[in-house]
């Protein structure tokens, strides 16, 4: 499978980044053809006067979209801080909700759009050992990657519509996974700014948006 990164900000801890290596890296170990757009550290907003939620992972697939939450967890965390996870499920559920607002006000057959929590210190299978959602979001250890995506079911995101959605989430995402930026810098070195009208690369040089 294809997988296409676009980063919205730098990864805030290592957790964050194992992540997104190891959603990366499994899919693209499946075999086919089928695209994945992965945004991460998405700072999302739904208009210029309100406050942005910071998301660690949008995932955009033919199953659909996933809004991810990385948590350095596991199972133990889970039973002896019930309450901080019930908080963190409650406003993970807050963000996905806005989310998939603005999308379906673009894409009106979206279907569902999950938020989900990714355990990054979790060994073995969540889903295996029938862990029940918390405030109706489920949870996921690394083992995991599989369900977390929805894979193996049936496609109900068109490929044309990936690009698209991405923009709704962050504004010019198109600019970047379109390779817009320069011909000798990477889509995925982009980091957007939509306050600034800046992509900022990896040397921390800016390219302003026109």
């Amino acid at each position: 499978m294809r997988v296409e990164h676009l980063p919205c900000g730098a990864f805030v801890n290592a957790s964050e980044e194992l992540a997104f290596t190891h959603v990366r890296d499994k899919l693209q170990g499946e075999l086919g053809d089928e695209r994945f757009l992965v945004l991460t550290n998405v700072s999302h907003s739904v208009g210029a006067s309100a406050p942005a939620d910071e998301i660690d992972m949008v995932v955009l697939g033919p199953t659909g979209v996933q809004v991810i939450e990385v948590k350095h967890w596991d199972r133990n965390y889970l039973r002896r801080n019930k309450w901080r996870v019930e908080e963190e499920a409650d406003k993970l559920e807050r963000k996905t909700r806005k989310v998939a607002t603005r999308l379906r006000a673009k894409y009106p057959d979206l279907g569902r759009v999950d938020g989900k929590m990714l355990l990054t210190r979790q060994a073995g299978s969540l889903r295996a050992q029938g862990e029940e959602p918390v405030r109706g979001i489920r949870l996921f250890a690394l083992e995991d990657w599989r369900p977390l995506l929805d894979l193996g079911r049936p496609h109900r995101l068109p490929d044309d519509r990936l690009d698209v959605l991405a923009e709704v989430i962050v504004p010019r995402a198109q600019i970047a996974l379109r390779g817009e930026l320069s011909p000798d810098i990477p889509h995925y070195l982009g980091l957007h700014y939509p306050t600034l009208g800046k992509i900022v690369t990896a040397a921390g040089s800016y390219l302003k948006i026109l």
